[in-house]
């Protein structure tokens, strides 16, 4: 059997469906006549078959929109004060499964600290930043050179490793 895209389910086709299971047709045949995958009509039936004993009640979707404070405040205070489960919570508020719980998170999240205190800043030497802008200026002698990562002029392989000293700076102690 070839594999089929995925489509959405139709009211006539669940309807055939439903007709169809109770005739005795087997799955194959059913999923041909449906146009859809043996599993997917197996699940459609599944679910049918759960919705109409009562076992599932469809939840009208909760729309998504920004928190108030007094949400905010109801939300600490269910779930600090009251003790309640986040399945209570999110039920309680009208609120998408999980939402309420990230939302809790983020307001008892302590703020982002810096290693940084504000007003002090890091002090960087001349002599330094000329050093780095003549690194940056060597090149490659090939773009081969420059692709395998091949040391600049003047370095080697180890000066690499140590972090990018020269080899004058290492030899002349």
């Amino acid at each position: 059997m070839t594999k089929q895209h995925q489509k959405w389910w139709t009211a006539a086709e669940r309807d055939l469906l439903e007709k169809l299971r109770a005739d005795n047709y087997d799955w194959e045949t059913i999923a041909a006549r449906c146009g859809h995958t043996i599993g997917s009509c197996k699940t459609i039936q599944t679910r049918r078959a759960a919705q109409a004993a009562g076992k599932i009640v469809k939840q009208p979707r909760a729309k998504q929109r920004p928190w108030t404070e007094e949400e905010c405040a109801r939300l600490v205070h269910l779930r600090e004060v009251e003790k309640k489960s986040w399945r209570e919570i999110d039920a309680l508020l009208g609120r998408r499964k999980g939402t309420p719980s990230s939302k809790y998170d983020s307001i008892r999240r302590p703020p982002p600290t810096s290693m940084i205190e504000p007003g002090n800043r890091i002090v960087v030497s001349a002599k330094l930043l000329a050093e780095r802008d003549a690194r940056r200026k060597l090149e490659h002698k090939s773009l081969t050179a420059a692709f395998f990562g091949d040391p600049l002029p003047g370095r080697s392989a180890l000066d690499q490793k140590r972090g990018g000293a020269s080899t004058e700076k290492q030899h002349a102690i």
